[in-house]
């Protein structure tokens, strides 16, 4: 829970031009920072953000690589934000934190989430 809360408080998250960028919780994902780009919108109305691109060799300390997305679950009803395991398709990604605040398109700020 430390590490989520640190994220929270680190994180810087600016949403314009289609574009939210990234530097916090620095023991995971080490001191850089980290674009998203709009990629695509889901039958929902929301947006997707990833980082880009999506090829399984950004490096960085805690968990290895650092590829991210942004998205809305569906089943979970929250935003989700998550990295990659490696293999590019976000097949067994990991949780790094969540929203469960409904907002459209966008995601809303990440300091309402845990």
């Amino acid at each position: 829970m430390k590490t989520i809360q640190l994220l929270v408080l680190i994180c810087v998250c600016t949403l314009s031009h289609a574009q939210i960028t990234f530097n916090g919780c620095h023991p995971l994902f080490d001191d850089q920072d980290f674009n998203f780009t709009h990629i695509s919108t889901d039958v929902t109305g929301r947006h997707i953000y990833e980082t880009v691109p999506i090829s399984g060799d950004q490096s960085c300390g805690g968990i290895g690589v650092c590829e991210f997305r942004i998205s809305w679950n569906d089943s979970q009803n929250r935003w989700e934000f998550i990295a990659d395991d490696g293999t590019g398709d976000f097949s067994s990604a990991y949780l790094i934190y969540y929203n469960t605040e409904p907002s459209i398109p966008n995601p809303p700020s990440l300091q309402l989430g845990v």
